[in-house]
């Protein structure tokens, strides 16, 4: 049978000792002082607590008595004499033996060494303040050794706070007018303070204190010791280094820092726990938090955000999310991937990573891949405790730096998907868009002109947060002149304000807002129902088959911000028509296909929806094939003579259809003569609409991922043009 004997006494072994009682496995753990076994007892319960220092001997005997097979060696980077004995202890009796090494902390900041400076400072004694204030410009000073240290140390002035552990203490004596100069802070411990004491340290130059300590903690006693030396060793991110390295900084203070006394091999707290999961078939519980990191910059992240990152496993995003959370937290163990797939399947792979964080820009409520990765997690890793830690959004930060409110705005994105934009700006005074990365801001104000919206003003924010933020601000032309000779701005979110914003009908656009010629087209009040009928959602996938003039296309497009139209014309003089209509009604989200139905189909993605107008003859061969693209497609017909009515009612008996209602609809409109109004009919026109009985999901491209409608599907209908010539 496998047991585990466990050396802690450090951070990491209590981790440690936490994640195997959190995954019901109970060991022997050794620690040497009292104070480590009432910290474990306090935080790991179940386990065999063994207290007091082991020389080789001692371990050999508690190995064999406890029946271990694995032992892991938690101790401190420095004790190489406890590991020596843990490493001889397991030759002996041929147990497996696990190191677990702390990650080496890197720093951008620049490091120094004694070695270098004190041949400057011993050479020419009369330079020591100019040499001493070069040389602790920023980054920290790196010892081999506490006497060392204490050597740079006695070339100093100032307060020093030794913070290496009350056993090195003694060798702080030998600096001169050290009982004023150097302050203690050791653990809370008996031993700890018996020992301080002993040395000659007592009041206020004795701090005892459990670490390890934030960065306002270290500040604190900075300031209340007045130090401008803190002597610590590099105890990596779980000994509270970067916090060490940060109070220093902003107290004005000098960090010497005693360096490891060897490169160590062995495992990552990471890699020991994969490799225990393995030998001992553990099956730990993941929590994986989705945090929004704001726009980028750690100051710009809020503190449950920082907070969930110091205390992660694992941190997972994208390259620029990385080297954010990198200044967090230097030390994590890091995963760049962003998609949600990808993720999912590594977790799945890794379960080793308790604590995992997947880091996504802005705000993971706000055009976020956060929606995606939670349904991937939810599908795939049901077991797994799963949440969301709010971030600033760019469009807040932009908000912000502008003054202006943004509760009264509406919001699109060029960033992963191709939204109205034109038709959004047209309908409201403030419109916010991500644009991303890329040639976006360009591609903007050159969209915006095309629908003849010069006269609007945009607002652009790039690389808000970032030391080179800037705000960009003008007509779309200027913005393109001031762009000109420049590399385009990436990370941007605009914001256009338009003045002349006039807010359109949901449907039922007069019909001379459209350009007409010969070309026939489906009347308003015709068009408004048959629009209606569809049912459309915002991010429906529609095809106007025999799109005529483009006036269903340009109806259909204000309904849908966040979806998209193809219009199927096969009529050459009626493609610049639509074209035109689309244009002045700036609904950018259509797209005109030339070209007969049904081939016209082959390369589009499947439709949610469908309306016909024009079929050319061939309206069963149109019909089977949206449902080849999509079993559950909504479809509006319009049809004017009783044989197109019949075609349809013949394809009603022998394709997977299912009706819904069939209208016919007979319009008159008045006309003043003299003094009286006469009415004048119409052609009375079949509104039919159909939806497919196909199972759900089938079909050659499934159902566009992008979203359906309230019925799991999207149609359009056609118009007064009919059924009988595709338009």
């Amino acid at each position: 049978m496998k047991k585990l004997l466990l050396f802690a006494g450090t951070t990491e072994g209590r981790e440690l000792a936490q994640y195997l009682s959190r995954c019901r496995l109970v060991c022997d753990i050794c620690v040497a002082t009292e104070y480590g076994a009432l910290l474990l007892e306090e935080h790991c319960r179940g386990h065999h607590i063994h207290r007091g220092r082991l020389d080789r001997d001692a371990m050999i005997r508690l190995a064999e008595e406890t029946g271990a097979t694995h032992v892991v060696d938690a101790t401190h980077p420095y004790a190489k004499e406890v590991s020596a004995n843990i490493r001889a202890c397991c030759e002996a009796l041929g147990l497996v033996y696990l190191r677990l090494v702390r990650p080496e902390l890197g720093t951008e900041n620049p490091v120094r060494t004694v070695s270098e400076i004190l041949p400057q400072l011993e050479a020419d004694p009369s330079k020591r303040e100019e040499i001493l204030a070069r040389v602790c410009a920023g980054g920290y000073i790196c010892a081999d050794s506490v006497r060392e240290a204490v050597r740079f140390l006695e070339c100093t002035d100032g307060a020093i706070l030794a913070a290496t552990g009350s056993k090195e203490l003694e060798q702080y004596c030998s600096i001169s007018g050290w009982q004023e100069r150097v302050y203690a802070r050791v653990l809370s411990a008996a031993d700890s303070m018996d020992a301080a004491v002993r040395t000659g340290f007592s009041g206020s130059h004795l701090i005892c204190m459990q670490g390890p300590f934030n960065a306002m903690m270290n500040r604190a006693v900075l300031q209340m010791t007045g130090a401008k030396w803190m002597v610590t060793k590099e105890s990596g991110h779980a000994g509270g280094f970067p916090e060490k390295l940060e109070a220093a900084a902003k107290e004005g203070a000098t960090l010497v820092v005693v360096g490891r006394p060897a490169v160590e091999t062995g495992c990552s707290p990471a890699g020991i726990r994969r490799y225990l999961n393995e030998a001992f078939d553990l099956r730990p519980g993941q929590t994986v938090t989705l945090a929004g990191i704001g726009p980028g910059e750690e100051a710009e992240m809020t503190g449950a955000v920082q907070r969930s990152l110091r205390e992660a496993d694992l941190v997972i995003g994208a390259g620029r999310m990385l080297e954010c959370v990198r200044k967090t937290a230097p030390a994590l163990s890091v995963l760049e991937e962003y998609r949600a797939g990808e993720i999912v399947h590594f977790l799945t792979e890794h379960p080793e990573y308790e604590k995992v964080v997947v880091a996504l820009s802005g705000d993971p409520g706000f055009f976020s891949g956060a929606a995606a990765l939670r349904k991937e997690l939810k599908n795939r890793m049901p077991q797994a405790e799963v949440q969301t830690l709010a971030g600033i959004s760019s469009v807040s930060r932009l908000s912000a730096l502008l003054e202006e409110t943004w509760e009264d705005a509406v919001f699109a994105t060029m960033h992963g998907r191709s939204d109205n934009i034109p038709g959004l700006v047209a309908a409201h005074p403030k419109v916010f868009v991500l644009l991303g990365t890329g040639d976006g801001l360009r591609t903007l104000c050159r969209t915006l002109l095309a629908y003849g919206l010069e006269d609007v003003r945009i607002y652009a924010g790039c690389r808000l947060s970032y030391p080179e933020e800037r705000v960009l601000s003008g007509s779309p032309k200027e913005l393109l002149d001031q762009m000109m000779d420049q590399d385009t701005p990436n990370l941007t979110v605009v914001l256009v304000k338009n003045a002349q914003a006039q807010s359109v009908p949901s449907f039922g656009l007069p019909d001379e807002e459209f350009l007409r010629t010969e070309v026939p087209m489906t009347k308003s009040e015709v068009r408004a129902l048959s629009v209606s009928r569809l049912r459309l959602s915002e991010n429906s996938i529609v095809y106007d088959v025999g799109a005529g003039t483009g006036s269903v296309s340009a109806e259909i497009a204000g309904l849908i911000p966040r979806g998209h139209v193809y219009a199927v014309e096969r009529n050459a003089q009626a493609v610049p028509l639509i074209r035109e209509n689309v244009r002045r009604h700036c609904a950018s989200c259509v797209e005109v296909i030339e070209g007969s139905a049904p081939e016209a189909f082959a390369e589009l993605p499947a439709p949610t929806h469908a309306f016909i107008g024009g079929s050319g003859g061939q309206l069963r061969e149109i019909l089977e094939a949206l449902l080849k693209k999509n079993p559950e497609v909504r479809i509006v017909i319009n049809a004017v003579s009783l044989e197109t009515l019949a075609e349809i009612t013949d394809c009603l008996r022998c394709l997977p259809l299912a009706e819904e209602e069939i209208l016919c609809v007979s319009i008159a409109r008045g006309r003043k003569i003299g003094r009286h109004h006469l009415m004048y009919g119409q052609n009375p026109i079949y509104i039919i609409t159909l939806r497919g009985a196909g199972e759900k999901g089938a079909g050659e491209n499934g159902v566009g991922e992008n979203g359906v409608g309230e019925n799991g599907v999207d149609e359009k209908g056609s118009g007064e043009r009919g059924s009988g010539g595709q338009k």
